[in-house]
């Protein structure tokens, strides 16, 4: 009897534990004393794994700070891919802003204040890694984007958009953490940035057109 589904089912789901248990305790260890301050040995040290087995997991230490990255690359492609039929592209990276709001208001006081966001700005090595993960995830969003409406190879308009749509993404969150940090609760911020998803994305919808022309 070929027992390999469940079998690798629950093989899966334990390697998935085990990273995130790594993760978590990285996550612990850094806001206690910074990310510069932590070396991977006490990280395995402190999850009780080995220094391979963090290594197995995350090839980099910065890694350990964006271990969701591929979940978010994921949600990406499905935002892309699984819109509702006539959705528009800045419509569904709206939406997908929205739902992170929704998810804001959920949180308690304190939620992120200090967070991840104070973490990377500390640490140069960690911006040169936001950045590398922003290109990433800006290409990736291009090239299902080509595949999605069938762009020749060498059409610059998915990449142009792609960075549109991320990056009002990318400045619509860091504008939620920098008011977190000022001491707004989570249901606050949300309700404070929400309007500016609308304008934003509006702007988008409509395309730049005359803004910013010189001379207007």
């Amino acid at each position: 009897m070929d027992y390999s589904g469940p079998v690798t089912g629950l093989r899966e789901r334990k390697k998935l534990e085990t990273r995130r248990h790594i993760a978590d305790t990285a996550a612990r260890l850094f806001a206690d004393r910074g990310f510069e301050a932590v070396t991977v040995d006490e990280v395995a040290e402190a999850a009780d794994v080995s220094k391979k087995t963090v290594f197995n997991y995350f090839p980099t230490k910065e890694d350990l700070v964006f271990d969701l990255v591929d979940e978010r690359n994921e949600d990406i492609v499905r935002t892309i891919r699984d819109r509702p039929a006539g959705q528009t592209l800045p419509e569904a990276f709206r939406d997908r802003m929205l739902r992170y709001l929704k998810h804001l208001r959920e949180q308690p006081e304190g939620f992120q204040r200090g967070g991840i966001v104070d973490l990377i700005n500390e640490s140069p090595a960690l911006m040169r890694k936001a950045r590398e993960v922003h290109h990433n995830s800006v290409t990736l969003a291009a090239a299902e984007l080509a595949a999605f409406l069938g762009a020749d190879e060498d059409d610059p308009l998915p990449t142009v958009a792609a960075h549109n749509l991320l990056g009002a993404h990318h400045i619509l969150f860091r504008r939620c953490q920098r008011l977190l940090r000022e001491g707004r609760s989570p249901a606050e911020v949300a309700d404070a940035v929400e309007p500016e998803v609308y304008r934003v994305f509006d702007l988008l919808s409509g395309g730049l057109g005359d803004y910013g022309r010189s001379g207007s």
